[in-house]
């Protein structure tokens, strides 16, 4: 057995509202949104660290034509959204936010709400910071995960032994996957990289069925796996772990959304 290269650390945040304003926004291929948004005072974002390639916020926004935050504390419904960049010094987070339509409050609130709308931004709970690299990794995810993705990408390309396997519903050429961070994942580059459409009333099940036909890692040990998408995912990605060998507090595993009905 080789040596553990590398090792993860969770680390708690105590808890944190930040009040917040739409800055700018960016559209992105595959139906993202990266909005910046900006201290609605200086010090909001005092304190304020995401280090973790998975590091997310819970994100509450008025309506898409702007307005008032609703009352977080009479049930107003926030969003959880992955943080891409940030400045606490500056005063600003990126988020990049998937539409999905006129569906939902935070992708419409995204595409159009007018600058200057404010958000509250409560978070990070906490981070899974990586020490050191693995020999091989498995990233998955669906579209909801891309944003993750990228940053796990960005940690870890160049080292090791590369598997990514996503589910997505948006455009899959070479130029959507260069315009998400994703160059040479379309079966030419360096990572091994497949690529499933959802099945129709079934968010998730392609990407198990992709991850289960993954060979069994030589070294569970040095085998990383990120595993973030629809709920469903969850039970059947931690199963694999087990058969695998892989002890979960040495995985990240999470659903990122709930199908409704």
């Amino acid at each position: 057995m080789s040596a553990v290269g590398y090792s993860l650390a969770r680390h708690p945040y105590a808890p944190a509202v930040r009040r917040m304003q739409l800055a700018s926004r960016d559209r992105l291929a595959g139906g993202f949104v990266r909005v910046r948004l900006t201290e609605e005072l200086p010090g909001e974002l005092v304190g304020f660290v995401a280090p973790g390639a998975g590091d997310h916020v819970r994100v509450l926004v008025g309506s898409p034509d702007g307005g008032d935050v609703p009352v977080a504390d009479q049930g107003a419904p926030f969003r959880t959204e992955t943080v891409v960049a940030h400045d606490a010094e500056a005063g600003w987070i990126d988020l990049d936010i998937l539409e999905h339509g006129d569906r939902g409050v935070i992708g419409p609130w995204a595409a159009r709400a007018p600058m200057g709308s404010p958000a509250l931004v409560a978070g990070p709970k906490g981070s899974v910071v990586m020490t050191g690299r693995p020999a091989q990794w498995v990233l998955a995810g669906d579209d909801s995960a891309i944003p993750a993705l990228r940053r796990y990408l960005a940690l870890l390309r160049g080292h090791g032994e590369g598997m990514l396997v996503l589910e997505s519903a948006a455009g899959l050429g070479s130029s959507e996957l260069a315009a998400w961070g994703l160059e040479g994942l379309d079966g030419r580059g360096e990572v091994a990289a497949s690529i499933h459409r959802p099945l129709p009333d079934a968010p998730g099940a392609a990407l198990v069925a992709a991850l289960e036909a993954l060979p069994a890692p030589h070294d569970a040990a040095e085998r990383f796996v990120f595993a973030c998408a629809e709920q469903s995912i969850v039970a059947p990605a931690r199963a694999l772990l087990g058969r695998w060998g892989i002890d979960v507090e040495r995985a990240v595993v999470k659903g990122y959304w709930r199908r409704e009905g």
